[in-house]
């Protein structure tokens, strides 16, 4: 588990505990309730020598219809007290003055504009202790790694992302360079493990565009082939296709996972079924089902007259 570093001396590290942002002009911790405050000394250099920096409050969401608001907004400003624009350099000013103006006012934090840089932004929408975010963390563990503000993963590095936005299923996953008009908020909170300054990550963004960001080619393409072609792919390509295909979350749970009711039986044929979408080869599918979570003994005794296994009767 990677821990949070560098934090002011004055204050206690805070535990990752919650994701629930509390108040912007109190400025207390997101993750404790503790006080809170941006880390100057734990910011990397190479951003503070950029003169790319931004003031930001927290702010209440637009107001709805029925009178209720939506979700609170981090909205940025200039020195000047007006809005700063991501793509506006007049509004965007050097570290030292940005920082002075948030110790001396009263808003909730500082942020980065990557708009003309060679930088570029990973922004994890999951508390830095969850599964995701930790493997994140050691993805990106050659570059500088943050606590956000709400408690969430922000990763700085220097490259350029294959597609800027919104990850193609996971939306909890965002990345932003010299491409994309936005501000990214920073505070300090160095994430023990990862380095303390922004490094090249070329590889580590291709990675994660692999992982979270690839456009994936329509399922009903791939139907149309496999029932108007004879193809024969082999174990490793039809657990690919069927861990992708548009019922995944049923296959997975069957293959992977611990099934889909209480009943082991349904659960065994329920998995043989989807098998049989791709292969009409019973050997091929007791290969696939012996490598599932679903395999146990009962597969291979025999169940039925004539000496029939229940995996045999399973598949036929």
């Amino acid at each position: 588990m990677s821990n949070i570093s560098n934090a002011p001396a004055t204050e206690a590290t805070p535990t990752i505990d919650s994701d629930n942002f509390i108040t912007s002009q109190s400025r207390k911790c997101p993750l404790s309730g503790e006080t809170f405050s941006v880390n100057q000394d734990g910011i990397p250099n190479t951003l503070k020598r950029t003169p790319h920096w931004v003031l930001w409050k927290l702010e209440k969401g637009d107001k709805k219809k029925d009178g209720s608001y939506g979700k609170d907004k981090k909205v940025p400003y200039s020195l000047n007290g007006g809005r700063a624009k991501s793509n506006t350099p007049s509004t965007w000013g050097v570290f030292d003055a940005v920082y002075a103006e948030y110790v001396k006012s009263e808003y909730s934090g500082i942020g980065f504009v990557f708009t003309e840089t060679d930088f570029c932004a990973i922004d994890i929408d999951y508390l830095v202790n969850h599964k995701k975010s930790q493997e994140m963390i050691d993805l990106f563990s050659g570059t500088y790694c943050e606590v956000s503000p709400s408690g969430k993963l922000h990763a700085f590095c220097i490259g350029a992302a294959q597609k800027t936005g919104k990850g193609t299923d996971d939306k909890l996953f965002e990345v932003y360079d010299r491409t994309s008009p936005r501000y990214m908020t920073i505070t300090g909170h160095h994430i023990e493990g990862t380095v303390t300054d922004l490094t090249e990550q070329q590889s580590a963004l291709d990675t994660l565009h692999e992982m979270h960001f690839k456009e994936k080619h329509p399922q009903l393409d791939l139907v149309q082939i496999i029932n108007t072609v004879d193809i024969n792919f082999d174990d490793t390509r039809i657990i690919e296709i069927a861990g992708n295909a548009k019922n995944q979350d049923k296959f997975n749970a069957l293959y992977y996972g611990d099934g889909l009711t209480t009943d082991e039986s349904s659960n065994d044929l329920s998995l043989c079924n989807l098998l049989a979408f791709y292969t009409k080869d019973s050997s091929q599918i007791d290969r696939i089902f012996r490598d599932s979570m679903r395999m146990r003994d009962k597969w291979d005794k025999p169940h039925y007259s004539g000496g029939e296994t229940y995996g045999q009767h399973t598949i036929s």
